[in-house]
C-alpha cells in the first residue's frame, strides 16, 4: 500500500484516539474502533491485537464496551470457531450519534435550568437581592437560548445525514 495511504490512516487512527479520549473511553478504544472502520474485512481479536500492538484481553474489553454500545457487532463465520468484529455505523453516522448524545444531556441541563429560572422569578427579594437575581437570569437565559440553538443545528444536521 502506499505510503500515503498508510500517512492517512495512521494520522486518522490518531484523530479517533484523540477523540475518544477527550470523551472519556480511552486511546484504545478510539484505536481500535478506527482500525475496524478502515479495514476492509471483519477483524478478529487477534488481528486486532496485532494490527494495534495491545493485548489479546485489553482489546477484548474494550471490544465487549463497543459491542454493549452498538457500535460493533461480534459473529463466527462458518464452520469457525474464532469471534469476528465488524463496525456497524459510519464514522459519520458515530460523530452525529455522539453529539445527539450530548445535545440530550444539554437538554437535561436546560430543564433545571428552567426550573431555577422560574425559582427566581419567584422569590420574593429586595433591592440588591434583585441586582443578584436578574444577573443571574441573564446568565441563565443565554445558558437556555445556546441549548436550543444547538438542537436546532443538531436536528440540521441530522436531516442532511439522512440525506447523503
Amino acid at each position: 500500500m502506499p505510503d500515503a495511504i498508510n500517512d492517512v490512516k495512521e494520522r486518522l487512527i490518531t484523530l479517533w484516539e484523540r477523540i475518544a479520549e477527550e470523551r472519556g473511553f480511552g486511546m484504545l478504544f478510539g484505536r481500535i474502533l478506527a482500525t475496524l472502520y478502515f479495514s476492509d474485512v471483519p477483524l478478529s481479536q487477534k488481528q486486532l491485537s496485532e494490527k494495534t500492538k495491545f493485548s489479546i484481553s485489553a482489546v477484548s474489553k474494550i471490544l465487549d464496551q463497543l459491542t454493549a454500545l452498538g457500535s460493533v457487532q461480534k459473529f463466527k463465520k462458518e464452520s469457525e470457531r474464532t469471534y469476528y468484529y465488524k463496525n456497524l455505523i459510519s464514522p459519520a453516522d458515530t460523530l452525529v450519534t455522539s453529539l445527539g448524545r450530548w445535545i440530550e444531556s444539554q437538554k437535561i441541563m436546560g430543564r433545571e435550568i428552567s426550573t431555577l429560572i422560574e425559582r427566581l422569578k419567584s422569590a420574593d427579594l429586595n433591592g440588591k437581592e434583585k441586582q443578584e437575581a436578574q444577573r443571574l437570569l441573564i446568565i441563565l437565559e443565554k445558558i437556555i437560548l445556546v441549548i436550543n440553538e444547538m438542537e436546532k443545528i443538531y436536528m440540521e444536521l441530522k436531516k442532511r445525514m439522512l440525506s447523503l
